[in-house]
């Protein structure tokens, strides 16, 4: 035991209670610059008095006060040394361990020279040796107490790493007996450990002789050791504690510290989002246009949340078009921007991760790369997309009050970051803001188009008031100011009274349709034969359509069974879908008419080769006062009530209405479907096949003798039913026959002997026709016509122009349809045939 405190480089001293030095070791004695004879047995503090009013004092008088070990640096002034103290408390006193921390060389000089003088007293004093031996024999069972009892693991290890010395509390803490170990090699005990940092550290100070200090965990053990490792004569000696506990509360502490700084974080993220939550809501409330909106709400979000950022609209014919991009990095813009140009897609493309944030109504997160597919096969999309190169997505429906309206994209390519549960939430509250601007931005749009829909309404009302106003005050002050015949005067009570009886028509037409969308209409139904109504319809507009040139097909089964309707307003029906498709339909033009049986229902289509409807139109194109502009509109001039009222009577019926069109000039087609008739077996349906009934005549009492809608039964009793013709003819003595003839088929005629009187009557009358007997005219006369006619045209009311003649030539007749004229007609041609084509014409046109 000797041998191994003196190998030891630290100073090693026993005292005894009353201090008094009962062993030191050659180092210890050399620390304190005395000799071991010297200082054996005598007091410390008489060796040193004037310790005692040091702190070394201090330090080591709590070990015995308190019972407990301690340690300690000091410089110790006398001896001019800076002294690394360890005290542990012994049964017979203290255990001093103490090391001389100044530098290396100067301990290694004044060591040799202490050996020297220590080898020189050993040979002089034999005779002292014996004594010292039998003394260091006690004093090493002395030792062997003193390292049974400290509270460090210690073991002593030799040059062939055996171990030779383990005290009891390194039995305890490595779990094994001495005789276990004593003997054995470490490495062979411990093979696990060969190569760690433990192994690493004993290699080192058994080479180069420096002792060291460090933490090592053992996970076969399962604790964490704080060593200190000593190089000795023959080997290492060490010791070490057990800091497992002191471990435990650091990882404690970590992971509290790891929480707080969390916790913080999360703090400054949720600062974070409300700041930037707040930026959003002011730039989404700063524009009423939703392109400026998406564009806004895209820059915002790079590159807080994104490094690029790709937002999508949701078409009325479901394809997501892309309407704003933007990237962090200016020399990436132009690829989003190509982006831009070449992207689009559709809800319906299969494994489409835009499509499928819309058909859940829910975020969508990806974070696998691989995932990534590119959404198009266009090679300059997947071109973009490489370069691009998005690592993350987070992409986000853009829904609002149940809307879908598009698709938000928020792209990572480039940042050091990753999505996570927060940035979804963020971004998913940023969507609904930023759909919710959106749809207000578009209800917004709604109200402006209906304000401008009252306004053209408005507009239209008055003209079509207006119009038979004019007449009214026109006859009005000009029985006023003159005296007329009894002829004229009874011809300008009868325009007085058919123009207040079309401004009762209005109401009538705007009530109707106002009784329809409250519910108050009521039909008077019976079994009925739609092709019988089509049939009719059609012949009694074939003379018009002659006159365009239009080309009509029937195509009818007829074993289409009846249904039940109201006779006039299924009549009303497939006359204004036939007139429209007249009226839009060209010269030379194509109209067929489809009737079958689908299941349960019949279906009516009728088709054309006209003006077609733009998409813009299309969805419109049944609401009320609702008219596209030339070519595209499917209701002409008039209130906007025709395609309203069509589809209100259908529904009324059971059934559904729906227009389909390419485009501007692709034609259009209504198709309408009505139930069929539930025949019960009492009843006998043939016996109202063909059967015409009687009609309300006064559907609304409130009203008095308010005219009915325009029926087949009218246009075969007064075929010129309500309508204002204007009649020019230089021969005077055929002018009354004919003027009478149309009069007696309900219109009301003024006949002038020219152009020019006619000129000046058209502001007050408004005819809905002219009839010009060509066979007089002069250029002077065109060039008034054209006047005439630009002038009603600038005012809504296009005025159609008929050809008279007494004569029928092929040249003549091209000459007529060259100058305008809708119409090339015979006066010699059958009365009835005479004003069903007037009828046509006048009609259509308006």
């Amino acid at each position: 035991m000797t041998a191994i405190l003196e190998s030891i480089t630290d100073g090693v001293a026993i005292y005894d209670r009353d201090w008094r030095i009962t062993f030191i070791n050659q180092r210890g004695a050399q620390l304190a610059g005395q000799s071991t004879t010297d200082l054996l047995g005598k007091p410390i503090w008489e060796v040193y008095p004037e310790a005692l009013k040091t702190e070394f004092y201090q330090k080591l008088q709590s070990v015995f006060e308190t019972g407990d070990s301690t340690r300690f640096q000091i410089f110790y002034e006398p001896l001019n040394v800076w002294l690394g103290v360890r005290a542990y408390p012994l049964p017979i006193g203290m255990l001093v361990l103490y090391e001389d921390i100044t530098e290396w060389k100067q301990a290694e000089v004044a060591l040799n020279a202490r050996l020297q003088q220590t080898h020189t007293q050993l040979e002089q004093q034999t005779s002292r040796r014996r004594r010292a031996e039998e003394a260091l024999r006690a004093t090493n069972e002395e030792l062997a107490e003193i390292f049974e009892s400290i509270t460090d693991g210690f073991c002593a290890i030799d040059g062939q790493w055996r171990f030779t010395y383990i005290n009891q509390r390194a039995e305890r803490i490595l779990e094994r007996h001495q005789s276990e170990l004593l003997g054995r090699n470490v490495w062979e005990v411990y093979p696990h450990v060969v190569n760690t940092r433990l192994y690493y550290h004993c290699d080192r100070t058994a080479r180069s002789r420096v002792s060291t200090q460090f933490e090592y965990e053992c996970s076969t053990l399962n604790r964490w050791f704080q060593i200190n490792l000593y190089p000795a004569r023959d080997g290492i000696a060490a010791y070490f504690q057990d800091i497992t506990s002191r471990k435990q509360i650091e990882r404690i502490c970590d992971q509290l510290l790891q929480q707080e700084q969390m916790a913080r974080r999360r703090a400054e993220l949720a600062n974070q989002r409300c700041a930037f939550l707040s930026e959003a809501s002011n730039i989404l409330a700063s524009s009423l246009d939703y392109e400026t909106t998406l564009s806004n709400v895209a820059r915002l979000t790079v590159p807080v949340l994104a490094d690029f950022c790709l937002i999508h609209k949701l078409e009325v014919d479901g394809v997501l078009k892309q309407v704003a991009a933007v990237h962090r990095h200016p020399d990436k813009q132009a690829l989003v921007d190509e982006l831009s140009h070449l992207y689009q897609t559709s809800m319906q493309t299969p494994d489409n991760l835009l499509a499928r944030a819309l058909q859940t109504s829910g975020p969508v997160l990806v974070t696998d790369p691989l995932t990534l597919h590119p959404i198009s096969q266009d090679p300059r999309v997947i071109r973009i997309s490489v370069e691009l190169a998005p690592r993350a997505l987070i992409i986000v429906p853009l829904i609002a009050r149940g809307q879908k309206l598009g698709t938000m994209v928020l792209a990572i390519a480039e940042s050091d970051r990753d999505y996570d549960p927060l940035d979804l939430s963020v971004a998913t509250d940023l969507s609904q803001r930023a759909a919710m601007a959106i749809d207000n931005a578009r209800l917004y749009q709604q109200l402006q188009e209906s304000n401008r829909l009252k306004d053209e309404f408005l507009t239209t009302l008055s003209h079509e008031l207006r119009t038979p106003l004019h007449t009214i005050v026109g006859w009005t002050q000009m029985l006023r100011l003159r005296s007329f015949n009894a002829r004229t005067l009874d011809q300008a009570l009868d325009a007085i009274e058919r123009k207040a009886k079309a401004l009762t028509q209005i109401v009538y037409d705007l009530l109707t349709i106002s009784r329809v969308i409250t519910g108050q209409f009521r039909l008077k139904p019976s079994f009925l034969w739609l092709s019988s109504i089509v049939q009719e319809t059609a012949e009694s507009l074939k003379l018009a359509m002659d006159a365009k040139d239009l080309h009509l097909s029937l195509n009818l089964d007829p074993t289409v069974g009846p249904v039940r309707g109201d006779l006039r307003y299924l009549r009303q029906v497939v006359w204004n879908l036939l007139s429209n498709a007249m009226k839009f339909t060209p010269r030379h033009g194509q109209i067929t008419i489809y009737l079958q049986q689908i299941h349960d229902r019949v279906q009516l289509q009728i088709q054309d080769t006209g003006q077609g409807i733009t998409p813009e139109f299309l969805p419109h194109v049944f609401e009320p006062f609702r008219q596209a502009d030339g070519s595209s509109t499917r209701s002409g001039q008039g209130l906007g009530l025709g395609l309203t009222l069509v589809r209100h009577l259908v529904e009324l019926h059971g059934g559904t209405i729906a227009a389909v069109s390419d485009g501007e000039g692709q034609g259009a087609t209504f198709t309408v479907e009505i139930p069929l008739a539930k025949i019960h077996a009492d009843a006998n349906p043939l016996m109202n096949h063909h059967q015409n009934g009687p009609l309300d005549s006064n559907p609304d009492p409130s009203l008095g003798n308010v005219p009915d809608p325009i029926t087949d039964s009218m246009i075969e009793l007064c075929p010129l039913h309500n309508l204002q013709v204007l009649l020019i003819d230089a021969k005077f003595h055929s002018r009354d026959p004919l003027a009478v003839q149309m009069e007696n088929d309900g219109a009301e005629v003024i006949a002038v002997a020219s152009v020019s009187d006619a000129a000046g009557l058209v502001e007050h009358f408004s005819p809905d026709v002219l009839l010009i007997n060509i066979t007089t005219l002069t250029e002077r006369d065109m060039e008034l016509i054209a006047r005439v006619k630009a002038l009603s045209t600038a005012e809504g009311r296009p005025l159609p122009l008929i050809a008279l003649t007494t004569k029928s030539s092929e040249d003549e007749r091209l000459q007529a349809l060259s100058m305008g004229f809708q119409v090339y007609l015979s006066k010699h041609v059958h009365p009835v045939e005479f004003a069903t084509v007037v009828a046509a014409i006048a009609r259509t046109q308006a």
